[in-house]
């Protein structure tokens, strides 16, 4: 992976945005198609790697990090900073937006259009899962450790096992809707069942009861100019706090001016926020703790 040193140029735009302490964290710029390593308390660590196509999402295992790719994805190791291999399906894989490691160690591609594909450890196609057609316009795929999967689709969020032998309908163990939402990206569990989502194009971090109920929705309040304009990627942090990205356009023609990166406290309050002019469009983050 190209490292890319900025030295004074970046000394003191690294912390210029911080309200707390330093974070270290990496990031999938959409506009730009990079990815982007920042250390606010080392600027001389920055490092960037152009990715030959628009990435939707990236996760990690360890150190193995996905980035998702139209086709498949692209697979990194994150200690040494270098591209390990390349998994492409054209026949099978037509707009995949996001790539996981499951606990048994395949990697799991899920498409826009609602299927996920299963792959080996070594990238060998082994099954494709399909669900009802609630399941649709995918984002981003996360295992929970209840033996399932949360699919970020349209309007939420959908729970679903990957069983081989069942029908499609039985795939799917529940859905968590916004209503009016478009493009919801990501869900999370917390300890205490409740279920995180980022809304997309509706610029919310929502809380689900168990039971599906909405108990909150939180949004930034921004300084005037800047926008909340969609929310996806996030990461939970290890004391609660939630740090995610706003997404802020396609490209220069639709770029709306924002925050990049946000973290939200247990009680909805903006506790540290991240925006540089070279920032880009992040649509997903890492976070290294």
């Amino acid at each position: 992976m190209k490292s890319l040193l900025l030295g004074a140029l970046l000394l003191g735009m690294g912390t210029l945005w911080a309200v707390q302490a330093p974070r270290r964290f990496l990031y999938s710029d959409f506009m730009n198609r990079k990815l982007v390593y920042v250390d606010e308390s080392n600027p001389a660590a920055y490092w960037e790697a152009f990715v030959p196509e628009i990435c939707f999402d990236i996760t990690r295992t360890g150190n193995r990090m996905y980035a998702a790719q139209r086709n498949g994805w692209r697979e990194y190791d994150l200690a040494k900073r270098h591209l390990t291999r390349e998994v492409k399906d054209a026949e099978r894989m037509k707009n995949v937006t996001s790539a996981c490691e499951g606990a048994d160690g395949h990697v799991y591609a899920f498409e826009q259009k609602g299927e996920v594909h299963e792959f080996s450890q070594t990238g060998e196609w082994l099954y494709t899962y399909t669900f009802p057609a609630v399941v649709r316009h995918g984002r981003a795929l996360r295992f929970t450790d209840r033996g399932t999967a949360l699919l970020g689709i349209d309007d939420g969020v959908a729970e679903v096992r990957f069983a081989r032998d069942v029908a499609p309908e039985a795939r799917l163990v529940r859905t968590f809707v916004i209503p009016g939402a478009r493009s919801a990206y990501q869900g999370h569990y917390l300890a205490d069942g409740n279920l995180l989502v980022t809304g997309g194009y509706t610029p919310e971090l929502i809380t689900f009861s168990p039971g599906g109920k909405i108990l909150s929705r939180v949004q930034a309040k921004q300084p005037e100019g800047l926008q909340n304009f969609f929310y996806g990627g996030f990461e939970v942090l290890k004391n609660g706090d939630v740090l995610l990205a706003n997404w802020t356009g396609h490209n220069g023609r639709d770029f709306v001016p924002g925050w990049k990166l946000i973290a939200f406290d247990a009680a909805g309050k903006v506790v540290w926020k991240w925006n540089a002019p070279w920032a880009g469009t992040p649509n997903a983050v890492l976070v290294f703790e």
